[in-house]
């Protein structure tokens, strides 16, 4: 399969393929149609695709058949649209083998268009053939975003196409001469990284009106896992069903979707195609009688407020907004935007929900999730090169650095406007690490296991000083490294085997050095020292999830510190490669900078925390500070209780941003041997004065 395709094309479906045959595929998640069919909410028939890779699909009118054509094989197959549990029809396409066959459409001329490569992918061809396969003709078809062609659909009304590029998540119309009309349009998942997922399209019919309907999703889905309408413009209309309705959404991977205003039943039907899955759906989309509202976004300030706006798409009866499933607000028709200043610190989820009239239900829309107080996204800016995996930060010249998976090295100001590239270093090597120490740069060169030392210079090309035997001590294959003020040494992280170790200059490694996170999922590529407290924050996956969804901070032994932030609704990434803390940011204060490999983005994070007022030392929260205090800490610190804290600036008594048992010495030392009083907020309750990654969400004892 892989030397038939080329590009980002080939891989997305080499890996969908490989993590889909390793989790194994069943459709069991998607929902039967036991009742009223309404808008994608449930499937009638699933079956097994006789072939081996369904990509393309399409409705024979006139034979009452679906055609689902195979991407490598050459053939299609025409299943009986009233049943498509019964056997197909198999057919030959127009043109002889090798060929790869993307996209496929029926016209009322009973003539069938294809999507043709026969170079890997380089070029296309619109075939036109009869309905047995029989060629026609063949015309040259390009898209405009010069991307990799998958399926199409014929819209009878302008007697046009539509077609949509994987590559570019562009959609755009041509002629049955493969010449185009001009008019075309972005997925609006594209706005979140390079990688979103559009992958197929539909001509459908809305009260008389030709729309289009199209499979996405975003980034940090790793695959299609809705179907939006939208009119011929590129406008979305507000209706949308979700495609876990109708497969198994943590496996399936969608690529083709035709639409037919009769099915197995006499109303709208859309057909499904599963690639990956190797399956056939038919999804019921009865015409909805309101269109929802779009565009919703969740944008947080720098007070921690989260500004809210949307886009009406008709005249309802009230919109209102609701918070992690509480309602905040109900507004009054013509209202497109909301501000909630009553958010506490953390990761919330806000729901937009419509009232058609004023005896309707209320019906839930679009939702979207937002980081109050540390992760709080700052900006996010498209990356200049591609495939970055490293990123460090210059502190003595206030510059970003960003390593390119082929070498290359990209400087950024702390606010990233752009200065350049540098010269490619290790050219045909694979670099995934990078870190600054001493004025030098040190690179990972996981092809050669080689750590690479060389010069800084600014501006000027990067110059190799040395490069020195480097592995894991468990041999597996090394992501980020982050250099350790406080020891002198380099941290790095194992990604194969979900380890962190430390190592020295020359490559040597630290005895008894390595660590493991169990809840890393081995997905983590990041690893950062935190200043000169010992600390190191890694990216991390969640058990079940084969992303990376949050940063999560440690000590030097591994023990999980009371800190971590979801990465996942800010930047939309599945893939967090690279990550690294500086005590100036991007506006100056404590942050950390990510790369997204798959969004092709790097996102600016705060780490600051207003957090709730609270008392130093107080630890239990009951308004006094006593030996109990010191005793309920000592167990949280060695684990002899499960206790739940919403406040760990109270526990950071000696305020110094690290929570350990000095801490505890500090208290007791001020208990009973005249020690000096924690520093403030104490004995008043107040926010805390001191900048650091501790926050206080809630504290009972004020």
């Amino acid at each position: 399969m892989a030397d038939r395709l080329s590009g980002r094309v080939r891989a997305i479906l080499v890996a969908l393929v490989a993590a889909v045959t390793i989790a194994g595929v069943t459709p069991a998640l998607a929902v039967l149609c036991t009742g009223p069919e309404g808008f994608g909410t449930c499937h009638r028939k699933i079956r097994p695709h006789v072939g081996e890779f369904p990509f393309a699909v399409t409705v024979s009118e006139s034979e009452n058949r679906v055609i689902v054509v195979d991407l490598f094989n050459g053939l299609g197959y025409k299943y009986p649209r009233a049943n498509i549990s019964n056997d197909p029809i198999i057919f030959s396409g127009p043109l002889p083998s090798p060929v790869t066959y993307s996209g496929i459409a029926y016209t009322p001329a009973d003539e069938l268009f294809w999507v043709a490569t026969t170079d890997g992918g380089g070029s296309h061809t619109l075939v036109q053939s009869s309905l047995a396969g029989v060629m026609i003709a063949e015309f040259p078809l390009t898209s405009p975003g010069g991307g990799y062609i998958g399926d199409i659909s014929y819209n009878s009304d302008t007697m046009t196409f539509w077609g949509c590029d994987l590559e570019s998540d562009m959609y755009f119309e041509f002629n049955p001469d493969g010449t185009l009309t001009g008019v075309d349009f972005l997925s609006p998942a594209i706005a979140y990284g390079a990688d979103a997922f559009g992958t197929g399209i539909a001509v459908a019919t809305l009260a008389g009106t030709k729309v289009l309907d199209i499979p996405m999703g975003i980034p940090s889905q790793l695959q299609p896992t809705e179907v939006r309408r939208f009119d011929t413009s590129g406008t979305e209309i507000g209706q949308v069903y979700q495609l876990s309705a109708a497969t198994s959404p943590s496996q399936a991977w969608v690529t083709g979707i035709a639409y037919t205003s009769t099915g197995s039943q006499p109303t709208p039907t859309e057909f499904v195609v599963d690639a990956i899955g190797n399956f056939l759906y038919e999804v019921p989309v009865l015409e909805q009688s309101i269109n929802h509202v779009t565009n919703l976004t969740c944008t947080v300030t720098d007070t921690n407020a989260v500004d809210l706006s949307w886009v009406n798409n008709q005249t309802y009866a009230g919109i209102r907004v609701m918070r992690d499933g509480l309602v905040l607000e109900t507004l009054t028709f013509g209202a497109e935007s909301f501000t909630d200043t009553t958010a506490d610190e953390g990761t919330h989820t806000y729901v937009i929900q419509v009232m058609q009239t004023s005896s309707s239900p209320w019906t839930a829309s679009l939702s979207c999730d937002a980081v109050t107080g540390p992760g709080r996204l700052l900006t996010a800016v498209a990356h200049q090169g591609s495939n970055p995996f490293g990123i460090a930060v210059d502190e003595d010249n206030d510059e970003v650095y960003v390593l390119d998976l082929d070498g290359q090295l990209h400087r950024y100001t702390r606010t990233l406007d752009y200065i350049g590239a540098e010269a490619t270093l290790a050219a045909g090597s694979t670099l995934t690490g990078l870190t600054i120490m001493g004025g030098e740069l040190y690179m990972v060169d996981a092809t050669l296991g080689q750590l690479i030392r060389a010069t800084n210079p600014t501006p000027g090309p990067v110059t190799l000083l040395e490069s020195v035997p480097f592995q894991s001590p468990l041999g597996g294959a090394v992501g980020g490294i982050s250099f350790d003020e406080t020891t002198g040494t380099f941290w790095a992280v194992d990604v194969s085997q979900n380890i962190y170790f430390q190592f020295n200059a020359d490559g040597s490694l630290v005895a008894d050095s390595s660590i493991s996170f169990s809840a890393g999922n081995g997905n983590g590529n990041g690893v950062t020292s935190i200043g000169a407290t010992g600390l190191i924050d890694i990216t991390a996956g969640s058990t079940g999830s084969p992303i990376v969804d949050r940063v999560v901070r440690l000590d030097g032994a591994g023990a999980e510190q009371m800190f971590e932030y979801d990465v996942t609704p800010t930047t939309q990434a599945g893939f967090v490669n690279g990550l690294v803390y500086t005590d100036e940011g991007f506006n100056g204060d404590p942050g950390e900078y990510l790369v997204g490999n798959d969004t092709n983005v790097i996102y600016a994070i705060s780490l600051l925390s207003q957090g709730a007022p609270f008392v130093r030392g107080d630890v239990n929260g009951d308004g006094t500070i006593n030996l109990i205090d010191a005793t309920f800490h000592l167990q949280v610190l060695f684990g002899t209780t499960s206790p739940t804290f919403t406040c760990a600036d109270a526990l950071d008594v000696d305020d110094d941003g690290i929570l350990a048992l000095p801490d505890v010495i500090y208290s007791l030392a001020f208990l009973f041997t005249g020690g000096p009083p924690p520093p403030a907020p104490f004995p008043a309750c107040e926010i805390d004065p001191t900048d650091d990654a501790n926050s206080c969400d809630t504290f009972d004892g004020c």
